[in-house]
């Protein structure tokens, strides 16, 4: 039961994050535009599918959204894509 309601708390918050969207991020380098971004954004979700769809053993659904995410978000961070609440600091 805790273990379901652990998970159930994962996705909420997960699903409310809009850290995937265009207003979220701000270019490093020079200004791009949404097109751009959607098409950064493209890439990164599949390469990071690609990588997650390889066996490793016994993960939970929440853990492999959790670790999709990650590697979405570096490899924005990798094609000049800044999250905005990370400039706050």
């Amino acid at each position: 039961m805790v273990q379901f309601f652990l998970a159930f708390l994962t996705f909420f918050f997960i699903g409310c994050d809009s850290s995937l969207e265009f207003s979220d991020f701000k270019s490093s380098k020079t200004p791009k535009s949404e097109t751009a971004f959607k098409k950064d954004l493209e890439e990164c979700l599949y390469f990071s599918q690609q990588i997650l769809d390889k066996p490793e053993g016994s993960k939970r659904s929440g853990e492999i959204h959790i670790e999709n995410k990650g590697k979405t978000l570096k490899g924005m961070t990798q094609k000049g894509w800044i999250k905005k609440n990370r400039l706050r600091q």
